[in-house]
């Protein structure tokens, strides 16, 4: 048992840092009805230097972007705060990029449309046709000034809407706080509304959604299946990195233990990067392990961004069943270390781990990773670690090894 717990770690992260899968783009489909009384601003999120956001819109008359700058003073870090302006209706192409990769927003901005039936602002009722010309009504000063205001709306068939109050000078500001009830306390209070249609979300589009998740195999076979429904969304390169990492496990293990694809599995951390995994085991109904990839976490603390991967483990559990299983602690072996060109094929990558595998087998301390720019440093630096062997892998020449 505890053989095959450590190997099955062992090969995810050896697998996981020679792979650097480029994180997928979520372009989910969405819809923005634009405003006609004032500029409609679509929050797209606030983002550090550091990840290079960028907004690119290639027709300018579509719409147009705009940045706010935030300091360390405001935020605890340098960054700003992006919003896209749709100048008109249509479907723009919109490209977000980032250190994480790249992909087109699946957005379509249509023209207004009253999505009123009747609103009650307090004991007064006001039409809906209020709403047919404009989204947005002057409340009376002299009538509403400092009173407590709830708002109740009925929408029309097939329609959500959300109500704010505003002012001319908030109009200004992205930030509009939503209206369950508000005080009016100045001349020129407007209530604006925010509306979306749910015939363009209905049940049946979440069950299409869902009945994917019935599809997909827990295998590369559900991948691949991924890979074809998502293209356009799921970069490729994500898929095929995700497969040779399954495929790559399969071949070169050496216990018994599955590797199982699941796209629901989440971790609770918000630093991941890239793949991550879960270690679960037949006498627990939870994991016993679990890790990922997190190449911008020791940025922040270093100011220099490292791959890195790494797992944590749960330790009462882990000790009870090594103790169960008569573990004895290891006597000192030879180290041995395999430097991986950047960007190893496949081919490559199970010619290494099948020599780490023989090398394990006659008793040897392996270890597999990725070769850095400074070759030289790194290599010294695994000599101080007791590193005796180590062996440079090369993409024309490893399997000649």
């Amino acid at each position: 048992m505890k053989k095959n717990l450590k190997k099955a770690v062992v090969l995810l992260l050896a697998l996981v840092m020679a792979l650097t899968p480029v994180q997928a783009f979520a372009a989910e489909k969405r819809y923005f009805y634009l405003s006609n009384t004032s500029q409609t601003r679509i929050s797209m999120g606030a983002h550090d230097l550091d990840t290079n956001y960028q907004v690119i819109v290639a027709d300018k008359k579509s719409a147009t972007v705009q940045k706010v700058r935030y300091t360390v003073e405001d935020h605890g870090s340098d960054g700003y705060y992006y919003y896209l302006l749709p100048q008109k209706p249509g479907k723009p192409k919109i490209t977000i990029k980032t250190t994480e990769g790249s992909g087109l927003l699946n957005w379509q901005f249509l023209k207004y449309k009253n999505p009123i039936s009747s609103l009650k602002l307090g004991s007064t009722t006001i039409k809906g046709s209020k709403f047919d010309k404009k989204d947005c009504i002057t409340l009376s000063y002299k009538k509403y000034a400092n009173k407590n205001l709830k708002i109740k709306v009925v929408p029309k068939k097939g329609w959500g809407v959300n109500c704010y109050m505003s002012s001319e000078k908030r109009d200004q500001n992205p930030y509009m706080e939503l209206a369950g009830s508000f005080r009016p306390t100045k001349k020129g209070c407007n209530l604006r509304i925010e509306m979306w249609d749910k015939k363009r979300n209905t049940k049946e589009n979440v069950d299409t959604y869902l009945g994917l998740f019935d599809e997909i195999s827990p295998d590369v076979d559900g991948i691949r299946f991924c890979k074809e429904k998502l293209a356009g969304f799921l970069d490729e390169k994500t898929a095929d990195s995700m497969e040779t990492i399954i495929s790559s496990v399969e071949s070169a293990k050496e216990a018994e233990f599955k590797v199982k694809f699941d796209p629901t599995l989440v971790r609770g951390q918000s630093y991941y990067t890239g793949t991550i995994f879960e270690v679960t085991m037949d006498e627990f109904g939870g994991s016993v392990a679990g890790g990922g990839r997190y190449d911008k976490m020791i940025g922040k603390f270093t100011g220099q961004d490292t791959p890195a991967c790494g797992f944590s483990i749960g330790f009462e559990r882990i000790v009870m069943l090594l103790l169960e299983n008569g573990y004895e602690i290891p006597s000192k072996r030879q180290k041995k270390a395999y430097l991986l060109e950047k960007n190893m094929h496949k081919e490559g990558i199970l010619k290494v781990l099948e020599m780490a595998k023989a090398d394990r087998a006659a008793g040897k301390q392996v270890l597999v990773v990725n070769m850095k720019k400074n070759k030289k440093f790194q290599k010294d630096q695994l000599i101080a670690e007791g590193y005796e062997d180590i062996t440079d892998c090369y993409k024309d020449s490893v399997m000649d090894l």
